[in-house]
């Protein structure tokens, strides 16, 4: 299984911010990996979360102490360690 403790799942986000806004607000606390924003496809905008990579547990732990339950653009904003959920397993049986 992967380590993943410098990744980080960030939601409560408002859905006009972009990308480039949360790649400058996140770079101040280290170095970014990766940033993933899922977007809706309906309307264009972010979905209100995102997914980040730091480049270090230590980076990533740093962000998470300043600005989880912080505001930012108007919103309180929730940082947590990234969980990767387990898929379900399908169970076919033959017939």
């Amino acid at each position: 299984m992967k380590n993943h403790d410098n990744k980080l799942f960030i939601g409560g986000l408002n859905f006009t911010t972009t990308r480039e806004e949360l790649m400058e607000e996140f770079s101040r606390y280290g170095k970014v990996l990766d940033l993933k924003v899922p977007i809706t496809a309906e309307t264009g905008m972010t979905k209100g979360y995102c997914f980040l990579t730091m480049a270090s547990k230590e980076e990533a732990e740093n962000l998470m102490e300043k600005l989880n339950g912080k505001e930012y653009a108007g919103r309180t904003i929730g940082v947590k360690k990234y969980v990767q959920k387990q898929r379900p397993v399908e169970h076919r049986t033959e017939m």
